[in-house]
């Protein structure tokens, strides 16, 4: 809290929590805006991201500024855990928005040579783009495909996935959704 006022006379202080948080709101956007690097506890999980909290300051980390591939949040961490934090950009209407300092790295454990063409196999999907969709075939794979022309696609929907191309070198495969599951 911040003191506002003191009446001796009737022996009251007045205080403002909100005053302070303002304060303190400040204090660690400048901080943020200098560089600094703060270690923020998530505070809840959405579908695109988590809110983060630095010393009662929320932001949001999206996934796209959390893993190098389509890893959600959700996926490696919840409520309660921490990572560190970088200022991305403050937004037009004054929101935080965070990118981890260090991008997280899927394991990948599934070599490329057990793929091969025309192989279909069991994925979900990762992430919905107007140009294509990546489904999870593998963990730390994540294979490119087009949209298909029929049915309404989900992200976290389970799919029949056929490989049309294995490019072990640039560690890509790609292929199309023969069918939801």
């Amino acid at each position: 809290v911040i003191v506002k006022e003191v009446d001796e006379e009737k022996g009251v202080v007045y205080c403002s929590r909100k005053e302070a948080r303002a304060m303190q709101k400040e204090d660690i956007i400048k901080r943020l805006r200098d560089g600094e690097i703060f270690n923020a506890q998530i505070v809840n999980i959405l579908k695109y991201g988590a809110y983060v909290e630095i010393e009662g300051v929320t932001g949001l980390l999206k996934n796209v500024d959390f893993a190098e591939d389509y890893t959600t949040i959700g996926e490696v961490l919840k409520v309660g855990d921490t990572v560190n934090v970088k200022l991305k950009k403050v937004s037009s209407n004054g929101r935080l928005i965070f990118e981890a300092v260090e991008k997280y790295k899927s394991p990948t454990i599934m070599d490329f040579s057990m793929f091969q063409r025309d192989q279909v196999v069991l994925g979900s999907i990762r992430n919905i783009k107007s140009w294509g969709v990546y489904v999870n075939i593998a963990p730390g794979i994540d294979a490119l495909c087009p949209v298909p022309a029929t049915g309404e696609l989900q992200e976290g929907m389970k799919v029949a996935f056929r490989i049309t191309q294995v490019r072990p070198e640039e560690r890509r495969v790609r292929g199309k959704i023969v069918r939801i599951l």
